[in-house]
């Protein structure tokens, strides 16, 4: 099978950048005729498909647009960069090249403002502040949070995923636990599962034990809501009668409440177990695995570039849903409820 094409191939074979190739694959003014000349010619030899936008035409670049921040810490890059992997692997698969963007909070980029790609791909997790100002030109898909009315968005059952977590918590015995988590709808899917799960058992999550913060997520954040949720007399037995589970909105916050609680003297899962959401491993934290829900994250990425091909071929259709199943995981961080 004869290996795909892309116009970094093309800028590297004429010594110019990717940019400038593109300009002249899109029949944009400000090239000179020589110039312009010489990469079609280029582009013709090493096979590359041709396809201008014209006006009217409603031909393809083959060219998308994908909004995800990969200039993170390691504890982030396994999640990020998994979604793109996906976007990557299937944009090959759909023929068209992909081209990503870290998170400009502000604004959209450039390329998107001047309608130089065929649709945008932008992962949100429902902040406000991380929305860009200005309505989007092109067809739009959001991972996990609709950006605005007219995005289609590709998302996962958070709902049912919390209800999960709270059938197996309930099944060892758990019936009053904790959530901490950021201010996000995503948030509040996650709880309100967990809460209707507990509910059935005849547990909760009361509301005293419920703390949702803006950007929550760090280390900091974390020792600072369970010290706010615990308080300062952290023996076992005054702990049973307040909790005895911890619910984190993630893995990364599950690990941190782990390392906190221990530090604290606590025996994980043994007087506290904690839950988390995600499915990502960390190299440095292997011996801290917790109950959480697998998020097939490769799978959100391949499905957002999907919907995003099949709005861009039908523009006035109704904005669409997609809904991605999670998959409960057993680790070391969830046991019998203590009693006594």
């Amino acid at each position: 099978m004869k290996k795909k094409v892309s116009q970094r191939a093309l800028a590297e074979r004429l010594g110019i950048s990717q940019m400038t190739v593109s300009r002249a694959l899109r029949g944009s003014e400000g090239l000179s005729s020589e110039l312009r000349d010489r990469i079609l010619s280029t582009s013709r030899q090493m096979g590359y498909p041709i396809r201008r936008r014209s006006q009217g035409a409603g031909s393809l670049l083959n060219v998308i647009c994908s909004i995800v921040n990969t200039d993170l810490d390691e504890r982030k890059m396994g999640f990020h960069t998994r979604i793109l992997q996906g976007m990557q692997e299937c944009a090959a698969e759909e023929g068209s090249e992909l081209h990503n963007f870290g998170m400009n909070t502000k604004k959209w980029p450039q390329l998107v403002q001047r309608q130089q790609v065929d649709g945008v791909i932008f992962l949100y997790g429902g902040v406000e502040d991380d929305r860009p100002s200005g309505t989007c030109p092109l067809p739009l898909v959001s991972i996990f949070s609709p950006l605005n009315d007219d995005s289609d968005v590709v998302t996962i059952d958070g709902f049912t995923g919390g209800r999960t977590l709270a059938n197996h918590l309930a099944e060892l015995g758990h019936r009053q636990i904790a959530f901490i988590g950021p201010d996000t709808d995503l948030s509040l899917d996650r709880m309100a599962g967990l809460r209707v799960g507990l509910q059935v058992k005849g547990g909760d999550i009361p509301n005293e034990l419920a703390i949702l913060r803006p950007r929550a997520g760090s280390r900091d954040s974390v020792d600072q809501m369970l010290s706010e949720l615990l308080g300062d007399d952290l023996h076992p037995e005054t702990l049973r009668k307040k909790c005895t589970a911890v619910a984190c909105y993630n893995d990364y916050m599950a690990r941190e409440a782990v390392t906190w609680l221990r530090g604290k003297g606590l025996r994980v899962p043994e007087d506290m177990s904690v839950t988390g959401f995600d499915g990502v491993r960390f190299p440095e934290s292997n011996e801290i695995n917790p109950s959480t829900m697998v998020i097939p994250l490769a799978q959100l990425g391949s499905e957002a570039v999907f919907l995003l091909h099949w709005r861009i071929q039908h523009p006035k259709a109704p904005r669409r849903r997609l809904i991605v199943d999670v998959t409960f995981q057993q680790g070391n961080t969830t046991g019998p409820a203590p009693t006594g």
